[in-house]
């Protein structure tokens, strides 16, 4: 999202956006707490609903691989800006994904 605004907002210019994942399975494995990992937009309800089901039996950790499901037709790049009272400010809240 953050690589995304400053797409929209900045001319591409980045600062900051190339993050490192952590191993969440490991840190899941490090409290003592369930981990599931989602990989595929199909697997979303599945998992969700084992969730729910066990209420009650501690927390999980449901990690979301989005470089495994991949990249959303429109990029999301922050929520709406209302126009300043004085000017004509524009900013959209949309940016459309670059293919490699």
């Amino acid at each position: 999202v953050i690589r995304n605004i400053q797409d929209a907002q900045y001319g591409g210019r980045r600062c900051y956006v190339d993050l490192h994942t952590p191993d969440f399975a490991a840190l899941a494995g490090a409290l003592g707490v369930r981990h599931r990992r989602i990989q595929r937009a199909a697997d979303f309800e599945p998992v969700l609903r084992e969730v729910a089901d066990r209420r009650g039996s501690g927390p999980v950790i449901v990690e979301i691989d989005m470089v495994a499901i991949g990249p959303f037709a429109t990029a999301f790049a922050g929520p709406p800006v209302k126009p300043e009272a004085h000017g004509t400010t524009q900013v959209t809240n949309t940016a459309p994904i670059a293919k490699p």
